[in-house]
């Protein structure tokens, strides 16, 4: 009988699948209170129940995180990009005025910082992702580009609507050689926001859906 240290168990089989794990802000009329011990800090994938005032964060609106501040499941995820997808607001001066104020910070364990970087190094993009729960390599090229077709005819109408505003903006973190930064199942993460005081109140709340964008490695 084999000893039992020497024991081998079987392995999972891991697929990636590319998406992106959610979460989200909600930036007042007068800018992030400050707390955090006394300055104006939110987190976004800290806590998956709650926003910061306590108000409750529903599932598959707010937030796609089944744990708070780690992933629990799947086992892994490579990330490559910080998307920031602003999801309500009153006036675009508004939004700009948010994205030069904030900081952010994406932090692991208790406070090793992998990547800061400020709201206005983010650039808009147009966003694209025809991908359906991982299949998209099964469906014909021609129904990939007809969808791309209409997803941009869709996107441009909004732009032009919405008075030459893009509602999408995008960090690169990268490594020089374009390799993702892997999250661990059971490592610790969080991104932190810090925001400079407003000179003056914003018309509304602008509400910000945060994005951690790579791939997930999942069981078969």
């Amino acid at each position: 009988m084999q000893d039992a240290k020497y024991e081998t168990r079987p392995q999972p089989i891991l697929r990636p699948v590319r998406g992106s794990l959610t979460d989200y802000l909600i930036i007042p009329r007068e800018g992030i209170k400050e707390n955090f011990e006394h300055d104006r800090v939110d987190c976004s994938y800290l806590d998956n129940k709650h926003f910061s005032d306590g108000t409750p964060k529903v599932f598959g609106v707010h937030t796609n995180m089944d744990f708070s501040g780690m992933l629990g499941w799947p086992f892994f995820f490579d990330l490559s990009f910080i998307d920031v997808h602003v999801a309500k607001f009153s006036d675009p001066e508004d939004v700009l005025t948010v994205l030069r104020s904030l900081s952010f910070e994406l932090i692991f364990g208790g406070s090793t910082r992998f990547t800061v970087f400020s709201g206005s190094d983010m650039r808009p993009y147009f966003h694209l992702d025809l991908e359906i729960n991982g299949e998209q390599e099964k469906e014909p090229t021609h129904e990939r580009f007809k969808k791309a077709r209409e997803y941009f005819h869709n996107m441009l109408k909004e732009y032009a609507d919405r008075g030459g505003f893009w509602q999408w903006f995008r960090m690169d973190i990268r490594s020089s050689d374009k390799k993702p930064r892997r999250i661990e199942s059971v490592e610790a993460f969080r991104l932190s926001v810090k925001q400079a005081p407003l000179d003056k109140p914003l018309s509304g709340e602008v509400h910000l859906k945060t994005l951690l964008t790579g791939v997930h490695y999942k069981n078969l």
